[in-house]
């Protein structure tokens, strides 16, 4: 999980045939429409499924880097990933539309969305949610072990609930230390310590030489990260900090 930094919304998420209408104009008319619906949940997914899908997607994976939101493995422009709602549609429809609640999440029925189904990303159905990944840094919330598992750092600039939040989701809402999971960010971390290796010859790896590659990794100019980016690039800063408090 990490921030995503939202570009303008689709200029154009009307069907094929129809005339065009922006994301920000329907959001428009649905929250007008919304409070005289007789169901709310009803009319908000009737009218999300009215949208073209694939303007969505298109935008969305250029925001994400091609990666899944919640796991960070890598989703393509398929129908088959979910556009996933970060606040779930059936609990909050004022918010079906809302552009700061829309990414793409992967296929999978075990993890993820699939996981998550209509839960809240908190405690309980009172509780503080899980802010939306536009609204804060979630790779400074999370760390990941050597192994693969992914946990809640103690220094996370989350408020109590919101920790606790974030730790249910991770264990049980997302699932996200399924043991398929775990191995493939053990895959990713073992991966970058690899190719260090090899491109060294066992020989002390330059503090510059990790930051480069960290830099690589989270270049903003290239349009696919690699899968489970914030497990390569928390190893990769591990390493860096060491040097650091050695010197």
């Amino acid at each position: 999980m990490r921030r995503v930094r939202k570009t303008r919304p689709p200029a154009n998420v009307s069907p094929e045939g129809q005339a065009a209408c922006s994301l920000q104009e329907k959001a428009h008319r649905f929250l007008q429409e919304l409070e005289k619906a007789p169901n709310r949940s009803s009319h908000a997914r009737a009218t999300f499924d009215s949208l073209h899908k694939a303007k969505l997607r298109d935008v969305l994976l250029r925001e994400q880097h091609h990666l899944c939101i919640y796991c960070e493995c890598r989703v393509e422009d398929d129908s088959r990933h979910p556009i996933e709602h970060w606040r779930p549609l059936g609990a909050e429809p004022e918010h079906a539309l809302n552009w700061k609640n829309l990414y793409l999440s992967c296929p999978t029925k075990e993890t993820c969305d699939g996981a998550k189904d209509c839960s809240r990303l908190a405690v309980s159905e009172e509780a503080e949610q899980l802010p939306w990944p536009t609204d804060i840094d979630y790779e400074r919330c999370v760390d990941f072990t050597s192994g693969g598992k992914v946990f809640v750092r103690p220094d996370s600039p989350l408020t109590h609930d919101q920790r606790s939040a974030l730790n249910l989701a991770i264990s049980s809402i997302l699932k996200l230390n399924a043991p398929r999971l775990v191995a493939a960010r053990k895959g990713a971390i073992d991966s970058e310590k690899s190719s260090i290796d090899s491109d060294f010859n066992d020989r002390k790896v330059p503090t510059e030489a990790l930051s480069v590659r960290v830099n690589s990794l989270l270049d903003e100019k290239n349009e696919k990260h690699l899968p489970y980016v914030s497990a390569r690039v928390a190893y990769l800063q591990k390493k860096i900090e060491s040097r650091q408090g050695k010197a």
